[in-house]
């Protein structure tokens, strides 16, 4: 007894080294990645949008040809036209009415200081001319004062009729300063047309050309918002992105120097702005992601392993949009890491980390939005091609589908943007596209899985394929050496497929864990009644307590065989878990009948861990549900669904089903669909009848076909 309890001990102790994983702060082991992830991110965008600084200076050569990493303005060239906008613009003239009207009036007034000399008591003829001179302020001959005040008073009032028509008929037209002389000529001319005696014409052409003044002056205020609206209506000059700035060999001139310092390729290296920016934006996308999946994914939150490969495609896929960029844009392989993250992880996390990497992968091709547009179109075609892959040649197709989405995307944008002239730049850019969807999206797809698959131990539907052909040598083995338990294994897989179709569980998954579940049962076939076929049975020898680590030491044979076949965890836990710590009632009975002292329980549970998700406990109770079953006399639907709902029932009541997930509900709908399955497997069938032992065969040395059913169907 105390050499079983020993070798029990010892057991129990070497299976939970093998098991025992020494826990490690997940919580850090994130924050370190997630920090990594943004430095790398954040240093790789920083030297992306901070381009080659220059050291130049008016006069020097030009090294090399500087293009523009950027579009910009040209802010020469575009000051310059605008001048010549706000040169080209005539100055604004305004008339004044209101000089005519003081003209005018200054005429009436002139008249009427001659009439008051005219009229004034003065004796002397000397008196008079110099009151006159001083009236009139003009510079006219003593001569022509004297016939002004000989005049007739009728000759006075025509005089005065006619210069002031004169002056009306002149004042009424514009007139600038630089005009003036011309029509102080053209008012003369007119008062020497009016046939006055020469003195009176002399007097009047004087009286005009002193008193005609313009009228049309200059509108600072309005010839300059005419000059800015006309510098405004000129369309700011560019420079696009690629253009040569400066030659090679050229002599840089002071605008050269305005253009590369706007392009920013004379900011010094040290450009802390830019590089702040570029750590910004790192920083939203990682936390992006980060929150997408710790709100939508939390279980590939919780998975550091899982982080990290969304972080490794991630920073490829940037890497790689980098170094195929100078060829085309629309290389960057963005929809080939939504393929492989659709594949590796699940649909729903490569749409949401998709966004982001497009939107990367535009910041790293120029914040060109055409290439995030384009990527993300090719990767959600891509993610729904390989939604629902079930072979390599499925990922091939998807490239297809990919490259077919990315020519339409690209040649829709180039018809957007206007009457397509060069046709040669289009036939290249939907060439890229295609190319990326074949190449990029489909075959590096296909060759890299596998190295995803195996480097972080991801568990993907074409890997459980792969695991569930019948030719794998871990199954070849089983169905060779334990052809019984091979058997059960393809029974408890049915059974497990369609519970966990039946609760939304991975109806792959359970059917492959169901497969492996039982393979250590290899290393002793025959103490397990499936593997017996009739034969004696070894435990009727051994002890109660010899019986039950046998067949609990199937567990650790299984583990040890799966690791050996390099077999993934997701397959190995269903080793353990799928029989949790339930009890070995038939050896424990038979320990209590034998009357043993001191009995521990323990001695004859399995080891565990009991079932941690859906899919281990819905293996554990197809298992159970299938040996119950086949146990079963007269197995028919009611005594089939009795049997299923009391092993559901035992299980769950002796908390092996604490830790998996299902509810009530589920395993109701996991009970309907095992007494389906085993309503189809066990259902009725009728005895052959014997035949006469004197009966001939028939033809051909074959016995004699068993005669039709009551139904008229054959007997099967």
């Amino acid at each position: 007894m105390n050499m079983l309890r020993t070798g029990w001990e010892r057991l129990r102790s070497q299976f939970s080294r093998r098991q025992l994983v020494v826990p490690l702060d997940e919580r850090r082991l994130r924050l370190l990645w997630g920090c990594f992830c943004l430095v790398a991110l954040g240093g790789f965008l920083a030297t992306r949008m901070m381009p080659e600084s220059l050291q130049l200076a008016a006069g020097q050569v030009a090294p090399r040809d500087v293009e523009a990493p950027r579009d910009f303005i040209d802010r020469p060239t575009t000051e310059r036209l605008r001048r010549e906008a706000a040169d080209r613009v005539m100055p604004v003239y305004v008339h004044n009415p209101q000089v005519a009207d003081r003209v005018d009036a200054g005429l009436a007034s002139t008249f009427q200081r001659i009439r008051a000399v005219r009229q004034s008591g003065a004796d002397s003829p000397q008196e008079r001319l110099a009151a006159l001179r001083q009236a009139l302020a003009l510079d006219v001959s003593d001569q022509v004062l004297t016939a002004i005040l000989e005049a007739g008073d009728d000759v006075i009032d025509s005089m005065e009729r006619d210069v002031r028509a004169v002056m009306r008929r002149e004042m009424a037209k514009n007139i600038s300063a630089a005009d003036l002389p011309t029509f102080q000529r053209e008012a003369v001319a007119e008062v020497r047309a009016l046939n006055y005696p020469r003195p009176h014409a002399d007097f009047l052409a004087r009286l005009v050309e002193d008193r005609i003044q313009p009228n049309f002056f200059l509108d600072e205020e309005g010839t300059r918002r005419q000059r800015l609206a006309a510098m405004e209506e000129v369309a700011p000059a560019t420079i696009v992105k690629g253009e040569v700035i400066v030659r090679k060999g050229a002599r840089v001139t002071p605008d050269d120097l305005v253009r590369l310092r706007d392009a920013g390729v004379l900011r010094p290296r040290s450009n802390w702005g830019a590089a702040a920016g570029a750590f910004m934006l790192a920083a939203l996308s990682v936390g992006l992601v980060a929150l997408f999946l710790y709100l939508f994914r939390p279980r590939i939150y919780a998975d550091v392993r899982r982080i990290v490969l969304l972080g490794v495609v991630g920073l490829g896929a940037v890497l790689l949009t980098r170094a195929l960029w100078p060829v085309s844009p629309f290389l960057a392989p963005v929809p080939g890491a939504m393929m492989l993250l659709a594949i590796l992880l699940d649909p729903m996390t490569a749409l949401g980390t998709g966004v982001t990497m497009a939107l990367v992968a535009a910041l790293v091709t120029g914040q060109d939005l055409s290439t995030a547009l384009v990527a993300l179109a090719g990767g959600l075609a891509g993610v729904y091609s390989v939604s629902r892959a079930s072979g390599r040649g499925d990922i091939v197709r998807a490239g297809f589908v990919v490259a077919l989405v990315n020519a339409t995307a690209i040649l829709a944008l180039h018809l957007t943007a206007g009457p397509i002239v060069a046709t040669g730049a289009v036939a290249r850019d939907v060439l890229a596209g295609m190319t990326n969807g074949v190449l990029l999206a489909g075959v590096l797809t296909i060759g890299s899985l596998p190295y995803f698959e195996n480097v972080f131990g991801i568990l993907t539907s074409l890997k459980l394929l792969e695991l569930a052909n019948p030719n794998h040598p871990l199954l070849r083995r089983l169905l060779l050496e334990a052809p019984g338990t091979y058997h059960h294994s393809l029974l408890v897989a049915n059974l497990a497929e369609a519970g966990a179709e039946a609760v939304g569980a991975n109806p792959l998954l359970c059917r492959v864990g169901a497969y492996y579940h039982d393979i250590g049962k290899i290393k002793r076939p025959y103490f397990f009644v499936e593997n017996q076929f009739g034969g004696r049975n070894p435990h009727d020898k051994l002890s109660p307590h010899l019986s039950a680590l046998i067949v609990i030491a199937h567990v650790k044979d299984g583990i040890e065989l799966a690791r050996q076949y390099r077999l993934p965890e997701e397959i190995v836990r269903f080793i353990p878990e799928h029989h949790g710590t339930t009890l070995l009632a038939y050896f424990y009975q038979r320990a209590l009948a034998a009357g043993e002292d001191e009995l521990v329980e323990e001695s004859f549970r399995h080891i565990g861990p009991i079932p941690q998700s859906k899919e281990t406990a819905i293996v554990m109770l197809a298992d159970a549900a299938e040996a119950v079953v086949r146990s079963l006399p007269r197995p028919t639907p009611g005594r089939v669904q009795a049997a299923v709902r009391r092993v559901i029932r035992e299980r769950l009541n002796d908390g092996q089903l604490n830790q998996s997930d299902l509810t009530l509900k589920d395993l109701d709908a996991v009970a309907e669909a095992f007494v389906r399955v085993l309503g189809g497997v066990h259902h009725g069938r009728i005895e052959y009848p014997e035949p006469a032992r004197d009966a001939p065969l028939a033809a051909g040395g074959e016995e004699p076909r068993p005669a039709a059913g009551p139904v008229g169907g054959a007997v099967r």
